[in-house]
């Protein structure tokens, strides 16, 4: 039930993306840069912007960076201090992967890869300076232990629901192509 949660979620987010592009606010990189600064609301034509469009994207000073080979990913400020971040390079992949530290244990949320996935949903196609790469996002989720508080699970909830955030943040932020 989590995992068809999960890609529902998933589908909606680039669904609406979808549309967005559609909408004339496609936005691309040069082939030379990785990624695209950041821009606030403040600094930013409205006309498509996610904010405005119902998309979960959050503006910089609402997340904090993950440096990734490719790019940089940004996730929710009030997750920082029980997230545990791991990025491991393969021969295929970079994998950027997300778990929540909460009651003295660690629970797997999800991954962003980069590359090749055998198990991970396709993001976008995002630009880089040899081309293109994949990005994926792989479901880690295990279920949540008994042994937790119910604002633990909440929490565990929550921090699982904003790999959209991950998601929206990276395809507007560097002018990715959606994958679907």
């Amino acid at each position: 039930m989590k995992k068809v949660l999960f890609i529902l979620l998933v589908l909606i987010l680039v669904l609406s993306i979808c549309a967005c592009k559609k909408n004339g606010s496609d936005q691309s990189i040069d082939s030379d840069t990785e990624a695209a600064p950041v821009e606030t609301a403040e600094s930013t034509d409205t006309t498509g912007d996610p904010k405005e469009t119902g998309s979960f994207y959050q503006s910089d000073d609402e997340c904090y960076e993950i440096d990734t080979p490719y790019c940089k990913l940004y996730f929710p400020v009030e997750w920082q201090d029980i997230t545990k971040i791991e990025t491991e390079q393969t021969e295929k992949s970079c994998i950027v992967s997300f778990s929540a530290m909460l009651d003295d244990s660690t629970f797997p949320l999800y991954a962003i890869v980069f590359g090749e996935s055998e198990t991970g949903y396709p993001i976008v196609e995002l630009a880089t300076e040899n081309g293109t790469v994949s990005v994926f996002c792989e479901d880690r989720t295990t279920g949540v232990s008994d042994s937790l508080t119910e604002e633990s699970k909440d929490i565990y909830f929550s921090m699982s629901e904003d790999v959209n955030v991950i998601i929206s943040n990276l395809i507007y932020t560097s002018g990715a192509e959606l994958s679907v």
